[in-house]
This record gives C-alpha cells, sequence and structure tokens, in this order.
C-alpha cells in the first residue's frame, strides 16, 4: 500500500490543553480508515493535525514522505481534501458553484475555470446523485444535500486523501447511510480516506482499519474484527452487546456503567 499521511508521535494543543498525545497512524491509498471516540476525544483535533491546520509541539505529520508543514495551501490541497462537520457560504452560491470552488488548487492564481472545469464538477455531482441540486442556493439545501455538495467540492480538487470529521453527524437514516456508501465507493477509487464519528456501528460496517482515541490517547488499532467490546464499553461507559445481521457485526449499548 501506498501510504499518503504518516503521522509520527504526534501531540498537539488547543488552549494550553494537551489533547491528543504521541499518536501514530499511518492512511494509505484505498483503505478507509475510522477514527472512533467520545466527545472530547481529540479526533477533530487529529484531523486538523493532519492537515497542517494545527502544528504539534511533539512528532511530525508526513504527506508523501514530506512534513505537512512544508506544503504551501494551494499545494497541500491538490493532496488532501477536508470535508469538516459544518461549512456555512456566506454569499449565494449555487450548488454547482460550491463544487467548482473545489478545482481552485488546480488553477493558477489569476486562473478562471474553464469549460472542462464545470463539466467535470458536474460529473462529480452526478456521481453523487445530486446534479439535479446543481442550480439550487447551497444555503438552502437540507444537511443531507449539503454534506454531499461538500464531499463533491472535495473530489474535485482530485485529492489523493479525503478526511471527513463526523460526515453523517445530524443526519437522517437515509442520508446516513447514502454517506457511508459513498464513502465505501471512493475507497475503490485508490483514495486514501479517513472519517471521524461517534457511532461505532459505522467504523464496523465500512472500515478497513479503526483506531479508538480517548482522552486523546490511541488505545486500539486494528481491523474490526479485533475491536472488542470491552473496549468500547471502557471508552463510552456503557455495557455493549454484539449481534451479527447477515453476517456483519452490530454493537447494541444496553446500560450506563
Amino acid at each position: 500500500m501506498v501510504c499518503v499521511i504518516e503521522v509520527q508521535g504526534v501531540s498537539a494543543r488547543l488552549g494550553g490543553s494537551t489533547v491528543i498525545r504521541r499518536v501514530s497512524l499511518k492512511l494509505c491509498r484505498g483503505e478507509i480508515l475510522a477514527i472512533l471516540g467520545p466527545n472530547g476525544a481529540g479526533k477533530t483535533t487529529l484531523l486538523r493535525t493532519m492537515l497542517g491546520l494545527l502544528k504539534p509541539f511533539e512528532g511530525q505529520v508526513l504527506v508523501n514522505g514530506r512534513d505537512v508543514g512544508l506544503y504551501r495551501p494551494r499545494e497541500l490541497a491538490r493532496v488532501i481534501a477536508y470535508v469538516p462537520q459544518e461549512n456555512t457560504v456566506p454569499f449565494p452560491y449555487t450548488a454547482a458553484e460550491v463544487v467548482l470552488m473545489g478545482k481552485a488548487p488546480h488553477l493558477g492564481l489569476l486562473g478562471t475555470p474553464r469549460k472542462h472545469d464545470y463539466e467535470e464538477a458536474l460529473e462529480i455531482m452526478k456521481l453523487l446523485r445530486v446534479d439535479h441540486l446543481a442550480h439550487r442556493p447551497f444555503n438552502a439545501l437540507s444537511g443531507g444535500e449539503k454534506r454531499l455538495v461538500l464531499i463533491a467540492r472535495a473530489l474535485a480538487q482530485n485529492p489523493q486523501a479525503l478526511l471527513l470529521d463526523e460526515p453523517t453527524s445530524g443526519l437522517d437514516l437515509g442520508n446516513k447511510l447514502r454517506i457511508l456508501n459513498l464513502i465505501q465507493e471512493l475507497s475503490h477509487r485508490s483514495i486514501a480516506i479517513a472519517f471521524t464519528a461517534h457511532d461505532p456501528n459505522e467504523a464496523l460496517a465500512i472500515a478497513s482499519r479503526i483506531v479508538v482515541l480517548n482522552r486523546g490517547t490511541i488505545v486500539f488499532s486494528g481491523n474490526p474484527e479485533e475491536l472488542s467490546t470491552k473496549i468500547l464499553e471502557h471508552v463510552y461507559g456503557v455495557a455493549i452487546e454484539q449481534i451479527r445481521v447477515r453476517g456483519k457485526r452490530w454493537v447494541i449499548a444496553t446500560t450506563a456503567l
């Protein structure tokens, strides 16, 4: 596997407090890495550090073997795309215009999108089945529609790695399933994908590898079948039972510990 991002013994602070401690992991092309953990575990901070938005005080992040801090923003955006939990657009852009923004890292400083850029943006929207929203104002879309459009914008960057911060947060059951299915489809295109989640079942459903964070420290790293209920009970503070449905492993929280 070709690894796009390597996190090597990284520790980072926010507001004077250490949020992640000596975290090490790799993100390789074609894999889906799920980052689990309760609120405050350091999941978003880890993504921000992987993106170079937060500088660690210990360790380093390598992107294609080069320190992330040495990349110019436009250069890094050609390698890594990021979809945050929330994103507001201050101007009345259409959904298609938002997706087209993803082409910016590939244009010159004064470059403007060409016809083939518009065509590619619409093709990506078709792939995500949101092309019917092309001329709708982005800020008028539902939460699920916005999330899909933002993922389309990220794909327009033609990235090697895609980082998603809680991509199913606040979505209904149907839209959650669409997002998870989409992540699986994208991994088959040799994109390295990492996403954060609260629900272990999302990770068990699609991840090829799972990392569990607790208080900024990795307490588990491995494949989904190796993730024990004891670890989940310790991290989330609930009693957990597991079942299998059509060969898939699911966990159910029963009582608080």
